[in-house]
């Protein structure tokens, strides 16, 4: 779970789970100013990415097997608050999961919100195996200019994409989530994400529909147990 308040390294993202699986800033990734998080309060940052160059931040722990549980459960939750930027829509991803060290093989857990044709995708056990959900969201306010809340689940047999605290959409899902090797937050081979990414957080298993409204609400992910990844 990173919430990015904490600015001290500007190269790391502190992991705040207990599980010191913290993040690297890279590229043109920076932490916003205070109050340039969700909340708007003083203390409360968020993680900036450009949409140019190369900028995102990488969970190196991945590589060496942090994230194994979300494949033995075959289940995951990916949560975060985003405000897109004037360059939405775009060919970028918001988070991009691999099963290779150097992310160039089969995308594993991945969102685009949304792609660069206002649709919001979430592949889940990987993209060329069919594993994808997706929903039109011609919209701008609801993934640009202002915070919305996504999050994205596989569980139960079921692929979901949820904003805000609704459901959007909804499919069966095929077993199997591959074992991810790496794991970057706003940067995908094709694109860097632009815009800001705030309380970014991954669990092992589905997140209920209480418990997703309730993070769109502003709970924080620290009062939901099962923490596994980041």
């Amino acid at each position: 779970f990173y919430d990015f308040n904490d600015a001290t390294n500007a190269a790391q993202a502190n992991d705040l789970s207990g599980n010191a699986r913290h993040g690297t800033v890279e590229g043109g990734a920076v932490f916003t100013a205070t109050a340039g998080g969700r909340t708007g309060l003083a203390g409360d940052r968020a993680m900036n990415f450009p949409n140019i160059g190369s900028n995102r931040v990488r969970v190196a722990s991945a590589a060496t097997g942090a994230l194994d549980s979300i494949t033995s459960a075959d289940a995951v939750s990916v949560s975060a608050w985003i405000f897109g930027d004037a360059t939405q829509p775009q060919e970028d991803s918001l988070f991009y999961g691999d099963g290779t060290t150097g992310g160039t093989g089969t995308r594993v857990l991945h969102a685009h919100t949304p792609w660069s044709d206002s649709v919001v995708y979430w592949d889940c056990g990987g993209f060329n195996a069919g594993q994808r959900i997706s929903i039109s969201v011609p919209d701008a306010t609801k993934w640009k200019g202002r915070w919305n809340h996504y999050a994205f689940t596989k569980g139960n047999g079921a692929l979901q994409i949820w904003l805000n605290g609704a459901l959007l959409t909804t499919s069966t899902s095929a077993p199997g989530i591959g074992l991810l090797r790496s794991l970057h937050l706003g940067s995908a081979p094709w694109g860097q994400y632009g815009g800001k990414v705030d309380d970014f957080a991954v669990w092992n298993r589905a997140l209920t529909a209480a418990e997703i409204g309730g993070l769109a609400l502003g709970a924080s992910p620290l009062n939901l147990l099962g923490f596994s990844s980041s």
